[in-house]
C-alpha cells in the first residue's frame, strides 16, 4: 500500500495559524499575555540584573458600559483604535493586549523608579486624552499598575503579578497609576480580609455597644447617652470604628449593623426603665446608606413596635453632610414616629446657618473642631451666634469633644445646653452607665 505524502505547505499554514491563536489577540493582532510573558522572561534571563525593566498593566475601566450602550462593534473598534494609538505614541519595548480591556507594556529603564514615573504620567495622559477625544470620558476611565525588575522581583511571573496587584491597590477608578508597594498591597489584602470578617462578625455577634454620656450643662447631670458600636474581632481583638465603619458602608453591611444597634438600644432602654432609669435618652448614629434604603422606615417601625418604649427616648444622629442627600419625606416619617433627630458634626460640612431653618431637627451637635478653639475670640463669637440662632429656632445644642474646665466654663456662659466629651466621661459599657445613674 502506497503511503500518502504529507503536504508540507498545509502543515506550515496550520502551524502559523496555531501560533497566531496562541500568541496574538484576534481582534487587534497584537501580542497577547502569553507572548508578553515569554518575551519578558527572555529579557530578564539575558540581563544578568544589569538592566531595569518595568512591566506595566493598563486597565480600561468599565468597558462593559461602552459595550452595553453602543454595542460590541463600537467597543471593539474603540479598543482596536486605542491599541494602535498606544503603539504609535509610545516608546515601550513591547505592548500586548488581553481580555479586551487590558494592555501590558514593557519599558527598559535607565534609572528605575524616577524614569518609570515620567513614562507612566505620559502614558496616563495620552490614554485620557484619547478617551476624551472619543467623548467617552463619561463612560470610561483608566488605571495603571507597574512593577520593576529587579527591584520588586527577579521573576517575570512575579513582576507581572505585582504589576497586576498594583493596579488593584488604587483607591478608586479615577484615572491614576500606582507603582507596586508591598506595604500598600498588604494593607489592601488585610482590608479585603476584614470585609469577609465583617460578614462573619455579624453572624457571630462580635459587635457590642459602648455609651458616652451627655451632660446637662447647668446641672452637670447625665440626661442622655450616645450609643457607639464596637467590634471585638475573634483573632485581632478590638477593631477601630474608623477602620470598620467605612468598610461596612462600602459593602452595604452597615444596614445589618444598624438594625443590630437599634435592637440593642431598645433592649437597653427596656432594661433601664425596669431599673428606674426612665429619663435617659439614647442617641444612635445612622448613615446615609441606611437612610437611603427603601426598607429603612419599615425596619425602624417593625423594631420599634416590638417594644413598649416611647420612641421619643431615641435620637437619631445624622451628619451634616448626609442631610444634603436625604429626602425630606424620610426625615418627616422618622419624626412622625416620635423619634428625635440630631444634626451631628455641625460645622464640618458646607451648610450655612440659614440651612438650619429648613431641617427637621431637634438637636444641633457642635463639632469638636469648634470646641477645641472656643477660647479664641473669633471662634467663641461664632459658637455664641450658632447657639443663639439654634435657641431661636427651638433647637437644643450639644458641644462635642469638651476636654477641659476652661471649655466647660465658656460653654456654660454661652448657654450651651449639653456637654459631651472626655472632661466628664469617655464611652463606657452599659453596666458602668447604670452605676453612674444609680
Amino acid at each position: 500500500m502506497i503511503k500518502k505524502r504529507k503536504n508540507i505547505k498545509d502543515e506550515l499554514i496550520v502551524e502559523d495559524e496555531l501560533y497566531l491563536l496562541a500568541y496574538f489577540d484576534q481582534l487587534t493582532l497584537m501580542p497577547n499575555e502569553k507572548y508578553f510573558y515569554e518575551e519578558l522572561d527572555f529579557k530578564i534571563s539575558e540581563s544578568n540584573k544589569k538592566d531595569f525593566y518595568a512591566a506595566v498593566y493598563l486597565k480600561v475601566n468599565n468597558l462593559e458600559n461602552l459595550h452595553n450602550i453602543l454595542g460590541f462593534e463600537k467597543s471593539s473598534e474603540f479598543i482596536s483604535e486605542l491599541a494602535d494609538h498606544i503603539k504609535d505614541n509610545n516608546d515601550a519595548e513591547l505592548i500586548s493586549l488581553y481580555q479586551r480591556n487590558k494592555f501590558l507594556l514593557c519599558y527598559e529603564l535607565q534609572n528605575g523608579t524616577n524614569t518609570l514615573k515620567n513614562k507612566l504620567n505620559r502614558l496616563l495622559l495620552m490614554v485620557k486624552k484619547f478617551i476624551s477625544a472619543k467623548n467617552y470620558e463619561y463612560l470610561l476611565s483608566v488605571n495603571i499598575g507597574a512593577a520593576i525588575y529587579p527591584e520588586h522581583s527577579e521573576s517575570a511571573s512575579d513582576i507581572l503579578t505585582k504589576a497586576h496587584n498594583a493596579v488593584y491597590t488604587i483607591a478608586n477608578d479615577i484615572n491614576s497609576y500606582q507603582i507596586y508597594d508591598e506595604k500598600i498591597f498588604l494593607q489592601k489584602l488585610e482590608k479585603e480580609a476584614l470585609k469577609q470578617d465583617l460578614k462573619q462578625a455579624i453572624e457571630d455577634e462580635e459587635f457590642y455597644l459602648k455609651f458616652q454620656p451627655k451632660v446637662k450643662t447647668d446641672q452637670e447631670k447625665i440626661t442622655a447617652v450616645e450609643a457607639l458600636i464596637r467590634w471585638d474581632h475573634r483573632d485581632k481583638g478590638s477593631i477601630s470604628p474608623a477602620e470598620f465603619i467605612p468598610l461596612a458602608e462600602k459593602t452595604g453591611l452597615i444596614k445589618k449593623i444598624g438594625i443590630l444597634v437599634l435592637k440593642e438600644v431598645f433592649e437597653t432602654l427596656k432594661l433601664w426603665q425596669k431599673k428606674g432609669m426612665k429619663d435617659i435618652k439614647v442617641g444612635i448614629n445612622i448613615s446615609l446608606i441606611e437612610l437611603n434604603d427603601p426598607k429603612i422606615l419599615n425596619n425602624i417601625k417593625y423594631i420599634a413596635d416590638s417594644y413598649s418604649i416611647d420612641n421619643s427616648m431615641i435620637e437619631f444622629e445624622i451628619t451634616e453632610r448626609s442631610f444634603i442627600e436625604i429626602s425630606e419625606e424620610i426625615l418627616d416619617e422618622i419624626k412622625n414616629m416620635g423619634f428625635s433627630i440630631a444634626l451631628d458634626d455641625f460645622g464640618t460640612g458646607y451648610s450655612s446657618l440659614s440651612f438650619l431653618n429648613k431641617l427637621a431637627i431637634d438637636i444641633l451637635k457642635l463639632d469638636k473642631t469648634f470646641i477645641d478653639k472656643v477660647n479664641e475670640t473669633k471662634t467663641r463669637k461664632l459658637v455664641d451666634g450658632v447657639i443663639k440662632i439654634s435657641h431661636d429656632l427651638g433647637l437644643k445644642v450639644v458641644a462635642e469633644g469638651v476636654e477641659n474646665k476652661d471649655q466647660l466654663e465658656i460653654l456654660k456662659d454661652l448657654k450651651c445646653d449639653y456637654i459631651q466629651g472626655y472632661y466628664f466621661y469617655r464611652p463606657m459599657l452599659r453596666n458602668n452607665v447604670e452605676k453612674l445613674i444609680n
